[in-house]
């Protein structure tokens, strides 16, 4: 097998992945929050997570997620 050059990714895949992740994310949430919320708007919820999630850069938000593990 050949190694791949970095140079030669296409970087449009990549973002493309990074929407599919961002997607299961709210798409979870949505599903968890419906769960403990049956009464609650998750349409308002999920646009404010997805405006919240497009504001933070994503080493940042696993930095953040990890602290609150802990």
């Amino acid at each position: 097998m050949e190694k791949k050059n970095d140079s030669n990714i296409d970087k449009r895949k990549l973002e493309q992945n990074q929407n599919v992740t961002k997607e299961y994310a709210v798409s979870y949430a949505m599903l968890a929050y419906n769960n403990l919320h049956p009464n609650g708007d998750v349409e308002k919820f999920a646009l404010k997570m997805v405006e919240i999630i497009r504001a933070m850069k994503p080493k940042y938000a696993v930095k953040q997620a990890d602290k609150l593990l802990k």
